[in-house]
């Protein structure tokens, strides 16, 4: 990490200096007559270079700063600059650091060219309503959440003194409508229709035969297919709620069909660098058959845990198999389906003829 500290010149002056600390030894550099916030700018770009791994020295070049101090960062380069350090400092996940790219990069070059201190809140308004025409509310304001925070991060390191962001309030959305799993039809269309040689036909098979996320299904690696017990084990690292379980095969069947994918030139049981792969292909089968745009492959998930309630699972024996952090979370978005068990239970009391 970073600081900056001043000291008084003779004349009455500000001189600034910043310090670090590298390969367990502390620098410290003298900045001169600067600005505080062109200090608080080069103490940003010392933190991103040692998490790059990289000797700041460089950066106190006299020449250097001169020329940094005049040129003014636009608000591209700060975007870039947040991605680094982001992505250098392990801060999210990488297909968290992918979607922020990709959705940033859709602000128009007109304001991504003008210097950041300049951006003003009708620019990122006017970028959202245009990004609000081809996307979703909920697209929308995953958008607005990756704008502000950059202008956070900026605010917090003082290159900014003000978040334009701040105004800018989320799309209201209504309830969520119930989870929507795909029929016994649709599944068994997936299961059959699919190629079985591909890598998408995997992910599918593994999330309607154990419920899991996509975002396990693809952390799966081949010494987590426990062919002894019959079960995929998932671990707590991969997962929302950092929770490792095992989930046992319906049958030994499903973990032979599994093991019949093993290659040797991936530790990966589902070879995808990302979960938008798997999602982008089965919207592309759901608007192909003409099912309810709702679905999603979440919905594969869905299945599996409505099938395990409809047939009499426990709750509690559900929220294990399903990774939840409580059965208070499986009840909340599931009770649909749970409410119908209990009333098939309860119609099997018989305390004969009254």
């Amino acid at each position: 990490m970073s600081t900056f500290r001043s000291r008084r010149a003779k004349d009455g002056s500000t001189i600034w200096s910043v310090r670090y600390m590298f390969k367990g030894k502390e620098h410290e550099y003298s900045l001169g007559k600067v600005t505080k916030q062109f200090t608080r700018k080069r103490m940003m770009e010392v933190e991103i270079s040692i998490a790059e791994g990289v000797d700041p020295r460089s950066l106190f070049n006299k020449s250097a700063s001169k020329e940094s101090e005049q040129r003014t960062l636009t608000f591209s380069e700060t975007i870039e600059m947040h991605e680094v350090y982001k992505a250098t400092a392990g801060r999210n996940r990488p297909s968290t650091i992918v979607s922020r790219k990709q959705v940033l990069s859709t602000i128009p070059q007109s304001i991504l060219k003008k210097p950041f201190k300049e951006v003003t809140t009708s620019d990122i308004e006017n970028w959202l309503s245009k990004y609000s025409q081809t996307h979703k509310p909920a697209g929308t304001n995953l958008a607005l959440r990756y704008a502000k925070s950059v202008f956070n991060w900026c605010l917090k390191r003082g290159i900014i003194d003000r978040n334009v962001t701040t105004p800018i309030e989320q799309i209201r959305i209504d309830e969520k409508p119930k989870y929507r799993a795909l029929s016994d039809e649709q599944a068994s269309f997936l299961l059959r229709e699919v190629d079985q040689d591909s890598i998408f036909f995997r992910t599918v098979y593994i999330a309607l035969h154990f419920g899991m996320r996509i975002g396990e299904i693809i952390q799966l690696t081949w010494g987590d297919v426990d062919t002894d017990q019959n079960q995929l084990l998932v671990r707590g690292a991969g997962t929302k709620t950092h929770m490792s379980r095992a989930v046992p095969a319906p049958s030994p069947k499903v973990i032979e069909t599994i093991m019949g994918w093993a290659r040797q030139d991936s530790d990966q049981v589902v070879p995808y660098k990302s979960i938008f792969f798997a999602s982008a292909k089965f919207k592309r089968i759901v608007r192909a058959q003409g099912w309810d745009d709702t679905l999603s492959f979440h919905s594969t998930r869905h299945t599996y845990i409505s099938n395990l309630l409809k047939n009499g699972a426990h709750l509690s024996i559900v929220s294990r198999l399903a990774g939840h952090s409580s059965v208070a979370v499986t009840d909340k978005y599931y009770s649909h389906f749970s409410n119908g068990v209990l009333s098939i239970a309860s119609a099997k009391l018989n305390y004969g003829a009254v």
